[in-house]
């Protein structure tokens, strides 16, 4: 599992990724294939290209927002958190 917070003017949350990154092509596998870097679009990010959206539309299904930086979604945050 790979977390990422993220943060932007008051808006606090953070992204939980299962190993699924292997199959949007962003982590290596036996040392092949990967990215030596990503961005990330919470919810509230304007996308400016179409690129932009298809990533920030499977991203979002690893979402989840921390109300004021302390009070988060717990229960989207538990289910992201369950390793099966």
């Amino acid at each position: 599992m790979l977390v990422i917070c993220v943060r932007e003017d008051s808006r606090v949350g953070a992204f939980a990724f299962p190993k699924a990154l292997v199959k949007h092509g962003v982590v290596s596998v036996g040392g092949a294939g990967g990215n030596r870097g990503f961005r990330v679009y919470p919810p509230w990010s304007a996308t400016t290209n179409r690129q932009a959206k298809k990533s920030q539309q499977w991203q979002c299904n690893y979402f989840f927002e921390m109300a004021d930086g302390s009070a988060i979604d717990a229960q989207r945050a538990s289910r992201l958190f369950v390793v099966a």
